[in-house]
Protein backbone atom coordinates (compact mmCIF):
# COMPACT_ATOMS: atom_id res chain seq x y z
CA UNK A 1 0.00 0.00 0.00
CA UNK A 2 0.97 3.56 -0.88
CA UNK A 3 0.66 6.53 0.86
CA UNK A 4 -0.23 9.56 -2.51
CA UNK A 5 -0.40 12.12 0.15
CA UNK A 6 -1.24 13.44 3.71
CA UNK A 7 -3.91 15.41 4.64
CA UNK A 8 -2.72 18.08 5.68
CA UNK A 9 0.60 18.40 4.16
CA UNK A 10 1.35 19.99 1.01
CA UNK A 11 4.70 21.12 -1.14
CA UNK A 12 5.30 24.52 -0.90
CA UNK A 13 7.12 26.25 -3.55
CA UNK A 14 9.28 29.33 -2.69
CA UNK A 15 7.64 31.96 -4.06
CA UNK A 16 9.74 34.45 -6.80
CA UNK A 17 10.36 37.84 -6.39
CA UNK A 18 10.85 39.95 -9.45
CA UNK A 19 13.22 41.97 -9.16
CA UNK A 20 12.00 45.59 -10.95
CA UNK A 21 14.58 47.97 -12.58
CA UNK A 22 14.03 50.78 -9.64
CA UNK A 23 15.61 47.72 -7.50
CA UNK A 24 18.92 46.72 -9.55
CA UNK A 25 19.17 50.44 -10.17
CA UNK A 26 20.00 51.14 -6.46
CA UNK A 27 21.74 47.67 -6.30
CA UNK A 28 24.33 48.54 -8.77
CA UNK A 29 24.36 52.73 -7.31
CA UNK A 30 25.35 50.70 -3.56
CA UNK A 31 28.08 48.42 -5.26
CA UNK A 32 29.88 51.19 -6.94
CA UNK A 33 30.05 53.23 -3.50
CA UNK A 34 30.94 50.63 -1.53
CA UNK A 35 34.31 50.08 -4.58
CA UNK A 36 34.98 53.88 -3.96
CA UNK A 37 34.92 53.98 -0.71
CA UNK A 38 37.78 51.29 -0.56
CA UNK A 39 39.02 52.97 -3.11
CA UNK A 40 39.31 56.22 -1.87
CA UNK A 41 39.88 54.48 1.66
CA UNK A 42 43.50 52.91 0.34
CA UNK A 43 44.30 55.60 -1.55
CA UNK A 44 44.20 57.80 1.53
CA UNK A 45 45.92 55.28 4.05
CA UNK A 46 49.04 55.06 1.02
CA UNK A 47 49.20 58.65 1.19
CA UNK A 48 48.81 59.19 4.60
CA UNK A 49 52.11 56.37 5.50
CA UNK A 50 54.27 57.50 2.98
CA UNK A 51 55.80 59.73 4.96
CA UNK A 52 56.39 57.26 7.39
CA UNK A 53 58.13 55.21 4.66
CA UNK A 54 61.70 56.05 5.94
CA UNK A 55 62.98 53.47 8.79
CA UNK A 56 66.01 54.63 10.70
CA UNK A 57 67.56 51.86 13.02
CA UNK A 58 70.71 53.24 15.48
CA UNK A 59 72.39 49.73 16.41
CA UNK A 60 74.62 52.09 19.04
CA UNK A 61 75.91 55.45 20.05
CA UNK A 62 79.74 56.05 20.16
CA UNK A 63 80.67 59.76 21.97
CA UNK A 64 83.83 60.32 21.26
CA UNK A 65 85.51 63.48 23.14
CA UNK A 66 88.36 65.08 21.69
CA UNK A 67 91.02 67.76 23.00
CA UNK A 68 90.54 71.03 20.53
CA UNK A 69 93.84 71.88 19.01
CA UNK A 70 95.06 68.81 18.71
CA UNK A 71 96.08 66.43 15.76
CA UNK A 72 91.79 64.95 16.85
CA UNK A 73 93.55 61.43 16.03
CA UNK A 74 92.57 59.98 18.72
CA UNK A 75 89.67 60.77 21.33
CA UNK A 76 90.71 61.53 24.99
CA UNK A 77 87.39 59.58 26.17
CA UNK A 78 84.92 57.26 24.26
CA UNK A 79 81.61 56.39 25.51
CA UNK A 80 79.73 53.70 23.45
CA UNK A 81 75.98 53.54 24.50
CA UNK A 82 73.70 50.43 23.34
CA UNK A 83 70.63 51.75 21.90
CA UNK A 84 68.63 49.52 19.25
CA UNK A 85 65.18 49.18 21.42
CA UNK A 86 62.89 51.31 18.35
CA UNK A 87 62.42 51.77 14.81
CA UNK A 88 62.60 55.40 13.91
CA UNK A 89 60.76 57.20 11.57
CA UNK A 90 62.66 59.90 8.97
CA UNK A 91 63.21 63.24 11.11
CA UNK A 92 62.43 61.76 14.71
CA UNK A 93 63.56 63.02 17.41
CA UNK A 94 65.06 60.77 20.11
CA UNK A 95 67.28 61.50 23.11
CA UNK A 96 70.81 60.09 24.30
CA UNK A 97 71.40 60.20 27.99
CA UNK A 98 74.74 59.72 29.62
CA UNK A 99 77.11 60.52 31.94
CA UNK A 100 80.76 62.06 31.18
CA UNK A 101 83.40 62.00 33.50
CA UNK A 102 86.64 63.89 33.35
CA UNK A 103 89.23 61.41 33.96
CA UNK A 104 91.69 63.67 32.25
CA UNK A 105 94.51 65.33 34.26
CA UNK A 106 93.42 68.51 34.10
CA UNK A 107 89.96 70.69 33.93
CA UNK A 108 88.08 70.63 30.61
CA UNK A 109 85.69 72.81 28.99
CA UNK A 110 83.13 71.57 27.21
CA UNK A 111 82.86 73.63 23.84
CA UNK A 112 79.52 74.26 21.95
CA UNK A 113 81.15 72.45 18.36
CA UNK A 114 80.35 69.09 17.48
CA UNK A 115 79.60 66.58 15.08
CA UNK A 116 77.41 64.11 14.06
CA UNK A 117 76.92 61.12 11.66
CA UNK A 118 75.85 62.17 8.08
CA UNK A 119 72.49 62.93 7.86
CA UNK A 120 71.72 63.43 11.72
CA UNK A 121 70.84 66.49 13.32
CA UNK A 122 71.69 67.62 17.03
CA UNK A 123 68.84 69.62 18.00
CA UNK A 124 69.76 70.55 21.74
CA UNK A 125 72.16 69.47 24.27
CA UNK A 126 71.75 69.87 27.93
CA UNK A 127 73.26 71.47 30.05
CA UNK A 128 74.35 73.82 27.26
CA UNK A 129 78.23 74.27 26.70
CA UNK A 130 80.08 75.91 27.09
CA UNK A 131 80.79 73.41 30.29
CA UNK A 132 83.76 73.17 32.43
CA UNK A 133 84.01 69.72 34.07
CA UNK A 134 86.09 69.14 36.72
CA UNK A 135 89.29 66.75 37.04
CA UNK A 136 87.49 63.29 38.33
CA UNK A 137 83.90 65.29 37.97
CA UNK A 138 80.85 63.33 36.34
CA UNK A 139 78.24 65.45 34.67
CA UNK A 140 75.10 64.24 33.16
CA UNK A 141 74.07 64.95 29.68
CA UNK A 142 71.10 64.59 27.26
CA UNK A 143 71.11 65.17 23.11
CA UNK A 144 67.98 65.67 21.53
CA UNK A 145 68.60 64.04 17.57
CA UNK A 146 66.89 64.25 14.51
CA UNK A 147 67.10 61.29 12.79
CA UNK A 148 67.90 61.61 8.72
CA UNK A 149 65.40 61.90 6.25
CA UNK A 150 66.26 58.62 4.19
CA UNK A 151 66.35 54.83 5.28
CA UNK A 152 69.57 54.23 7.87
CA UNK A 153 70.62 51.48 9.56
CA UNK A 154 73.91 51.42 11.86
CA UNK A 155 76.03 53.46 14.45
CA UNK A 156 75.95 57.20 14.69
CA UNK A 157 79.10 58.74 16.01
CA UNK A 158 78.81 62.17 18.36
CA UNK A 159 81.99 63.86 18.46
CA UNK A 160 82.59 66.51 21.48
CA UNK A 161 85.65 69.13 21.82
CA UNK A 162 86.65 70.41 24.87
CA UNK A 163 89.93 72.31 25.73
CA UNK A 164 91.93 72.96 28.84
CA UNK A 165 90.74 74.99 31.28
Amino acid sequence: MEVVSVTGEGNTQPKSVENSNAYKGKRKIMIIVVVLSISLSSIFYLWSSSNTAITVNVMSITIDVYMYGNNLSLPIMTIPIPYNHETLYGGSIFTVRFDLTNDYRNNLTLLSNYSITSGFAIKSISPTPPLVLGRDKTSYFQIEIISPNHNYVGNVDISLYTDKS
